[in-house]
């Protein structure tokens, strides 16, 4: 194992930035739900002054001579509880799904960031009531639109983004609205986005009151110092399950017997990853059944795989978390743990991945699918050997053994469904992390089918090693530490 190193000589100051993926919406998987209001706009004669806000569709184009335009917004407080400034926003792209397309010839659907306060309403098609968006007002008897349908400048800005619209678009299209919303961050209002268009026809987008799986959601990708990301009450990284991409939340709370003098110690990573604060501190591999005698620690990808027919592939990867040692006295002042490794390209079956501490150390190795060398992982020995009582193998060969704890302890800390392509997810560690810690014992974890309910789990999945070539990819280990206090007695963690 090579020797660590960290880009920060200090444990009280933040040298390093924490990334960020987070999705806001109201279906299942995002990270934050009850954010979203959206509604539209309707010209036809005699229905200017009708709301939509609980309407299944969101309408945008003509009908015969009468324009339709949506109107869509979402709540940003917890992405402000986040970042520091707007400039912490990488990215952010929003999410429609075209639910029925009657376009007659292609053109452009444009974006634009709406300038006034508005209310989504809660009629379907029906006479607005005070407050409620419409074709003419942003609030029904209280605040007119510049220009009915939002059209006017005072009512929204220029187009921020532009997408190409033909007559064969459907599903979900994604809009860059990076500069809508570091402007929402910047102003605090967060009045969201309306539509302009010049093809003929129109598109009709499934509203958030719609079928759960084709919601609309906004995704917003950030990148923030420690010192802001320890100040969040939470954060995800996942896509979306978007995705689903399962999401990892963590949370930074913690009490002490005596705060007079307590201060926050923050966030912590290791790993490859170009994010990583103490690096030269990974190693990793995966065992295969159907190479049993081969080491795979510097391949570039980490495969897991469980087939009907013989066919097992399980991830193993190890920390070397010998630094915390030198910041913090006691496990207690670990209050969160949260392991981050992103799937390749390679399309993903839907397995199901549950992560347990590993109770044996083993050699990563330096195999790129080679034979083992003496002292190297693979499916039969922790640490190859030829001597042949056994010394060196795992207790059950693929490092399965979990008969009294031996070869992993069997009760898993959490898992994630692997569905999407290049999307991080996270699986919370922070009780294994505190384990390895109090017991100096820094095996790591392995990667695998659950153990519980596990006979119904088959498929594969990929992952970039902490030898991926593009660093950005690697995975990486978050710590988050507690408060210290130097009146206090004792610290708890939640």
């Amino acid at each position: 194992m090579s020797s660590s190193s960290i880009s920060s000589s200090s444990s009280s100051s933040c040298h390093f930035r924490v990334h960020y993926d987070m999705t806001f919406g109201e279906r299942d998987v995002d990270t934050f739900n009850n954010v979203t209001e959206d509604s539209y706009g309707d010209g036809d004669r005699g229905a200017e002054n009708f709301n939509y806000g609980v309407d299944e569709q969101l309408l945008v184009g003509f009908s015969g001579q009468a324009g339709r335009t949506s109107f869509i917004k979402f709540d940003l407080d917890e992405l402000r509880d986040i970042v520091d400034t707007s400039s912490d926003v990488d990215n952010a792209t929003l999410n429609l799904f075209i639910g029925t397309n009657f376009i007659t010839t292609e053109g452009m659907l444009n974006v634009h960031i709406l300038k006034k306060s508005w209310s989504g309403g809660a009629k379907y098609g029906s006479p607005a009531t005070n407050g409620e968006v419409t074709w003419n007002s942003a609030k029904h008897n209280q605040t007119l639109w510049d220009s009915p349908g939002a059209d006017g400048s005072g009512d929204r800005t220029g187009p921020i983004t532009s997408k190409n619209i033909t007559v064969d678009s459907q599903g979900y299209i994604s809009l860059d609205v990076t500069e809508g919303v570091e402007h929402m961050i910047d102003t605090g209002n967060d009045y969201g986005f309306t539509f302009s268009y010049n093809f003929s026809g129109g598109l009709e987008f499934v509203s958030s009151e719609s079928n759960e799986q084709y919601r609309p959601y906004l995704e917003v990708n950030a990148t923030v110092s420690c010192s802001s990301s320890s100040s969040s009450s939470s954060s995800s990284r996942s896509s979306s399950s978007s995705s689903s991409s399962s999401s990892t939340s963590n949370s930074s709370s913690s009490s002490s017997s005596e705060s007079s003098s307590s201060s926050y110690i923050g966030f912590f990573t290791f790993g490859e990853n170009t994010i990583a604060q103490y690096t030269g501190v990974t190693e990793d591999t995966f065992l295969y059944s159907e190479l049993a005698d081969y080491n795979f620690g510097e391949a570039t990808t980490l495969e897991i795989l469980r087939e009907m027919t013989p066919g097992l592939k399980n991830i193993l990867i190890k920390f070397d978390l010998t630094a915390l040692e030198s910041l913090i006295s006691s496990s207690a002042y670990i209050e969160g743990a949260t392991l981050y490794m992103k799937t390749t390209s390679l399309a993903q079956d839907g397995i199901e991945v549950a992560v347990h501490q590993i109770n044996r150390d083993w050699n990563g190795g330096t195999g790129i699918g080679d034979p083992a060398l003496l002292g190297e992982a693979n499916y039969e020995f922790f640490m190859y050997t030829l001597d042949p009582h056994y010394v060196g193998r795992w207790s059950v060969a693929g490092c399965l053994g979990t008969d009294l704890d031996v070869d992993h302890v069997r009760e898993e800390m959490s898992r994630n469904t692997i569905s999407e392509s290049n999307t991080w997810y996270g699986w919370d560690v922070k009780d294994s992390v505190k384990n390895q810690f109090t017991n100096e014992d820094y095996y790591g974890f392995i990667l695998r089918y659950p153990v519980l309910d596990g006979d119904l789990t088959f498929g594969n999945g990929e992952f970039y090693s902490s030898e991926a070539l593009d660093s950005d990819n690697r995975p990486y280990l978050v710590i988050d530490l507690g408060v210290t206090s130097s009146s206090s007695s004792s610290s708890s963690s939640s």
